[in-house]
């Protein structure tokens, strides 16, 4: 298990100078008070120099606030989110459009892992109900074409906003 000390003396080994760490709340915490958690455990131990990248599961008016925060005083340029993970990770359309707006209105990039997770839930469901759930019906539990669903909607959500996105992780041709 590293910790910063460890993560960052491998980075330097490899000649990485720079890590930027993902920072990843649960839907009930507090952006902020996640940051602030994180780069205290890198002032302790970093031996590069690092930032943050803000993953972003819920977006009130609190979140906004602190998003706007983060931007101004802490250079945060990057929000992941997450469309898939439904009821852990994911984020309603109507925040995952009012963040993009603000990340068009702020400058910041909003990177995303795409999927559909109304859709992968309910094959999960019906799989798990049929008995098949060893590790071989992961992948009929999200086909290509829920990831491809999901890259269209955040572009869709981009070019309506301006926001700049970067799809993280993708895995097939239709996406």
């Amino acid at each position: 298990i590293d910790d910063h000390a460890s993560a960052t003396k491998a980075a330097l080994v490899g000649g990485t100078t720079t890590i930027i760490e993902m920072i990843c709340p649960g839907p009930e915490d507090e952006p902020r008070a996640a940051f602030d958690a994180w780069k205290g455990l890198a002032e302790e131990g970093a031996c590069c120099d690092y930032s943050f990248h803000l993953s972003v599961v819920r977006f009130d008016d609190l979140a906004r606030e602190q998003v706007r925060e983060l931007v101004a005083s802490e250079g945060v340029q990057s929000f992941k989110v997450f469309l898939a993970y439904k009821g852990a990770l994911d984020i309603p359309d109507e925040e995952l459009f009012a963040l993009m707006e603000l990340a068009s209105e702020l400058g910041v990039v909003i990177t995303a892992h795409c999927e559909n997770a109304e859709a992968i839930d309910a094959m999960q469901k019906r799989l798990i109900a049929d008995g098949k759930t060893d590790p071989c019906w992961h992948e009929p539990s999200r086909p290509r074409t829920v990831e491809a669903d999901g890259v269209n909607h955040l572009c869709a959500f981009a070019e309506l906003t301006g926001a700049e996105v970067y799809i993280v992780h993708t895995s097939c041709g239709l996406a």
